[in-house]
């Protein structure tokens, strides 16, 4: 998926390239309009202004090529007849050579030959941004349209196997345990495993394009194969009573994964795709961030309940393990596909070092060996994570372009907020706003809003 959100940036350069391209063309014809034709050092300025202007124009429609060739990659999710045509109709323009042509008119002092061709070029450039922007919103309403579709049908097959679990359950429970029915009921049940687990894949495919699925929605339909599982094996010790438990728990997950699915599924159809390409990057994120701010806080207080280990101190520790354990496989799973996203895993920032980190804080959780050390990692960890998002935010394209083209530049992550100044902790209040964004339960909001202060009070002391 990452591949696919790493085209969606690509788009989005593109686009913001010839945004600057337009702004220096159209600057460039201002200044050509109001000077002096005998000013001769003033004109050889602007036509190597333009002249410039023509290797950065050479450097879009090579960008425009590569992106054209990255979308080949999926045939099937890219609107490819649109990204053909637009790169095409830039090459046709010709720009390049409208710009030399307007350098030299420059130098020959005809400067109201230049002007026109100087808007000819501006024209062509914006009609080339017009049909990039259709590229973009063409390919996040196709892929919105996939998705949906595809998770309609999930959901719609999650609430036909939840009756038809509940059916078999009413026909299981009441069963004399010598009864033929069992092994009647049993082929049902291992044929609705069977459905389920091909529902899952489907989610499966469905995570490759989107992050509208979520580790929770994976975690409940686990939770369901596993208990159709059990149910199964009740069966087959023919136990009508542990056997209807089991289909009852398994229902219950089905019917919770269909609930989140459906308010994904509205979630995107309100907010304009919420939940797809860079967008859904950015929330997928956010939530990670306001996760380990929870972790960290429950760590935190667990932590104050007295130095002595204490039964209860064990199992909130081996509670907030489990939750760090998940968000880390989680996180693993970002790094996997960043990695094979190539500029994208720079901009995300050292993913596999956020998970090892989580790794170590799981263990000492784990072990009910948290001390000083546990809540520095952890507090690295909720750090990195918000670097990310800031690496992400922070895609300075234009100030990278401006200063020179043709250069190389080396994307280096934001550095760590600083509470000891007042721009970080103006920082750390901007962040927690825009976390308490995100759709958390109220405690959840609590937790997060109570670690920020503690956080902040830490450091200022």
């Amino acid at each position: 998926m990452l591949k696919r959100i790493a085209i969606e940036q690509k788009i989005d350069e593109v686009i913001k390239r010839t945004e600057e391209l337009i702004k220096q063309q159209q600057e460039l014809q201002n200044q050509t309009s109001q000077a002096n034709p005998n000013d001769n050092q003033k004109l050889d300025d602007l036509a190597k202004q333009q002249s410039d202007m023509q290797k950065q124009i050479e450097k879009l429609e090579e960008e425009a090529k590569n992106l054209k060739d990255k979308m080949e990659e999926f045939p099937k999710d890219m609107p490819l007849d649109k990204m053909d045509k637009a790169q095409q109709d830039l090459v046709k323009k010709q720009l390049q050579q409208k710009a030399q042509k307007s350098a030299q008119q420059m130098k020959s002092g005809q400067m109201k030959q230049a002007n026109q061709t100087q808007q000819d070029t501006k024209s062509d450039l914006e009609q080339f941004q017009s049909e990039m922007q259709d590229v973009k919103e063409s390919l996040q309403e196709q892929m919105q349209r996939e998705v949906l579709s595809k998770m309609r049908k999930a959901v719609q097959n999650l609430l036909e196997l939840s009756k038809e679990q509940e059916t078999l359950k009413q026909e299981t429970q009441n069963l004399d345990p010598n009864s033929q029915r069992f092994r009647e009921n049993a082929q049902q049940q291992m044929d609705m495993t069977s459905d389920l687990n091909n529902v899952a894949n489907s989610m499966g495919e469905i995570s490759k394009k989107s992050f509208a699925i979520s580790p929770e929605m994976g975690k409940e339909i686990g939770n369901a194969i596993r208990q159709m599982g059990q149910a199964l094996q009740n069966m087959e010790q023919r136990n009508p009573g542990g056997t209807s438990q089991q289909q009852s728990e398994a229902m219950g997950s089905m019917n919770r994964t269909a609930m989140m699915m459906q308010g994904a599924m509205n979630a995107m159809k309100q907010g304009g795709g919420q939940g797809m390409g860079m967008a859904g990057l950015m929330q997928r994120l956010g939530q990670m961030s306001g996760a380990q701010a929870g972790i960290n806080a429950q760590t935190g207080q667990a932590m104050g309940q007295g130095q002595r280990l204490s039964a209860e101190q064990a199992a909130e520790y081996g509670k907030i393990a489990g939750q760090q354990g998940a968000l880390r496989k989680s996180l693993e799973e970002l790094a996997k596909e960043a990695k094979d996203a190539g500029e994208l895993s720079k901009l995300l920032g050292d993913l596999d070092r956020i998970a090892k980190d989580m790794a170590e804080v799981q263990t000492d959780l784990e072990q009910g060996n948290v001390n000083p050390e546990t809540l520095k990692k952890q507090e690295r960890i909720f750090s990195r994570l918000l670097d990310s998002q800031r690496s992400m935010r922070e895609r300075d394209y234009e100030k990278r372009r401006r200063a020179e083209v043709g250069k190389d530049y080396k994307r280096t992550s934001p550095t760590d907020i600083d509470l000891t100044t007042q721009e970080g902790r103006s920082k750390l209040r901007q962040e927690l706003l825009k976390m308490l964004g995100e759709k958390y339960s109220k405690d959840y909001e609590d937790l997060i809003r109570k670690y920020f202060e503690e956080l902040e009070k830490e450091k200022l002391e």
